[in-house]
């Protein structure tokens, strides 16, 4: 037995960050094909959806995969790549505004399904955010969403003023909001240093 043979395509079109969760659809129907095809003389098959805000051609969707022949793979590979290309309008969401997205997330939590994530995907740090927006905070602040957690902010500035009072103390700051951003504040108010860490996790 030589080495597998492999086929590789890749799909014309991105599939924004936001959407590309395998637990939901369309990923779920695209893996249970994924699956199906998989087996005999299709050795392996794989999706990536591809990293979009890398805005290189070579980064966006593909399909590929290996079998006993290069008719199996390239065969298996075609027939995946097609189950993707037809799902390209299932992966357009819906992007919500910062109190649009806080009134859905407390009207869910409220209904007792358990903790909802606000994911704010325009300051994704791992995408040259600056991680210190606040809209979602700001919102969460305005309607009174109880047991709200905020995970994270960057602000060296409100961090030092935190470690300099002390666990348990109250601080007057200015929080969030430094790098700019038009039309983005700090929040202003009082806060409870609850704990302080020294930056490794």
């Amino acid at each position: 037995n030589g080495a597998p043979f492999k086929a590789f395509r890749q799909i014309p079109y991105i599939i924004p960050l936001a959407w590309q969760c395998t637990l939901v659809e369309p990923a779920v129907t695209i893996f249970k094909t994924l699956e199906n095809l998989e087996g005999g003389d299709a050795q392996s098959l794989s999706f990536t959806p591809g990293f979009p805000l890398a805005d290189i051609h070579d980064c966006g969707p593909a399909v590929f995969g290996y079998g006993r022949t290069q008719a199996s793979a390239d065969r298996a590979v075609a027939a995946l790549a097609e189950e993707v290309e037809g799902k390209e309008s299932a992966f357009a969401g819906t992007l919500h505004a910062p109190d649009d997205a806080v009134a859905r997330a407390m009207k869910r939590t409220g209904a007792g399904t358990g903790p909802v994530i606000i994911a704010d995907t325009q300051d994704n740090p791992g995408a040259g955010g600056t991680e210190d927006t606040i809209g979602i905070l700001e919102s969460l602040v305005r309607q009174d969403a109880q047991g709200a957690l905020v995970v994270f902010i960057y602000d060296a500035e409100a961090a030092a003023q935190a470690h300099a009072a002390g666990e348990g103390a109250e601080i007057e700051a200015a929080l969030g909001a430094k790098s700019g951003i038009p039309g983005e504040a700090p929040l202003r108010g009082t806060y409870l240093v609850e704990k302080l860490g020294d930056g490794q996790f």
